[in-house]
């Protein structure tokens, strides 16, 4: 019995040093991007599209219109079926020629409860239907906004403006996201 405990006391005193050292150290939260957050924008001509995937804006587009807002300050209008969110993928994947467009996108973060524009983070600057930023702090702590200008089709209308709202939520382990729009 003597034999056995003593076996049992090195084999814990082993175990815990070897568990103590080879193990990682407990993460709290996501995987950090030590480079920062960039959002990435791009721009899609509708006349270039694939037809069955015009097909799909143009009913996205229709139940975009049918939420409301309530004039940009309901996060709930902002579902996950936009176009951007819905197509972008596909679009990058398939499609991958982007409008030949330079133009700016406005963006700013607004606080998730609230929905209120706490901060402007200045313009986004497109150069043939592609840009990115690098974003400030930890846009999960927010929703970012996009506003898009008046030519576009897609983000619709809401609030006066063609928005697009990326939520916190959305970034999950990713450093960079991208956000769409379609003009004629």
């Amino acid at each position: 019995m003597y034999k056995f405990s003593v076996f049992l006391v090195v084999l814990l005193i082993v175990g815990c040093q070897t568990i103590t050292a080879t193990s990682p150290p407990l993460v709290k939260g996501p995987i950090d991007c030590p480079a920062g957050r960039q959002l990435v924008a791009n721009v899609w001509s509708y006349q270039l599209l694939p037809y069955v995937i015009q097909e799909k804006v143009v009913e996205l587009m229709k139940i975009a219109k049918g939420r409301n807002t309530r004039n940009a300050t309901d996060p709930a209008g902002y579902r996950e079926d936009a176009v951007s969110r819905t197509l972008g993928p596909r679009l990058r994947s398939e499609v991958r020629i982007r409008a030949p467009v330079s133009l700016s996108v406005q963006i700013f973060y607004r606080d998730l409860q609230t929905a209120k524009v706490v901060e402007d983070l200045g313009v986004l600057k497109l150069t043939y239907g592609a840009g990115s930023v690098m974003l400030p702090d930890d846009p999960r702590k927010w929703i970012v906004e996009a506003v898009w200008p008046d030519n576009f089709m897609s983000p619709i209308k809401s609030g006066g403006e063609h928005r697009l709202w990326l939520f916190g939520y959305e970034w999950k382990h990713w450093c960079v996201m991208n956000v769409h729009g379609i003009v004629p």
